[in-house]
């Protein structure tokens, strides 16, 4: 899947507390891929009701923007402002994963089949790192570090564990937890060979 804008915005939000992720312009993509063998119970050879063993490996791409603010001085009046900046976390999340699934294939003619899964889920691990690193000649002064390192401290994305590191150079999140997931529904017409 090409990255693009987060898909179930709403079910994001309620797994993910934070008031400083700006859901609308965070970024998804993701590759899987996926090793299964089917167990068939039927009479017929490759026909019938089966029960489908699979493991995962998919990586995850995202872009994910929050905003923090800060204290400075304005170097033109001199006075306090509140500067609001957003620092774009970019990186990769792995996961690896184990499941199961059933369906049933019905074959159509001599050489094609029509296999309908039904439903399974799968469940394993996952960690990664995130990255933000502040344009060149930008400046990334202490209270914007300190401003950065706080808000993503505040970030509550349980079950997962992020332990994030800001500094001069920039920040990384580093990310892990389990993973879980749901296959449901499906419809695919075969080649038998």
């Amino acid at each position: 899947m090409p990255k693009s804008p987060l898909p179930l915005k709403g079910l994001a939000k309620k797994f993910i507390k934070s008031d400083a992720i700006d859901f609308d312009q965070f970024q998804v993509g993701n590759t899987a891929l996926t090793f299964e063998g089917r167990f068939y119970l039927g009479i017929q050879k490759m026909s019938g009701f089966y029960i489908a063993p699979y493991t995962r490996f998919a990586n995850f791409d995202l872009s994910i923007p929050v905003n923090y603010s800060y204290n400075s001085i304005s170097t033109t009046t001199l006075k306090p402002v509140v500067e609001n900046k957003t620092a774009s976390l970019e990186g990769t999340i792995r996961s690896q994963s184990m499941g199961i699934y059933v369906g049933m294939q019905f074959q159509l003619a001599t050489k094609i089949v029509l296999d309908f899964w039904m439903i399974g889920g799968h469940y394993g691990s996952s960690n990664g790192k995130l990255e933000f690193t502040p344009l060149p000649g930008a400046q990334f002064p202490t209270e914007a570090q300190n401003a950065l390192q706080k808000t993503l401290n505040d970030i509550r994305a349980n079950p997962f564990k992020i332990k994030a590191t800001v500094t001069s150079s920039g920040a990384v999140a580093d990310m892990e937890g389990p993973w879980a997931g749901i296959r449901g529904g499906g419809l695919t017409l075969g080649l038998r060979f």
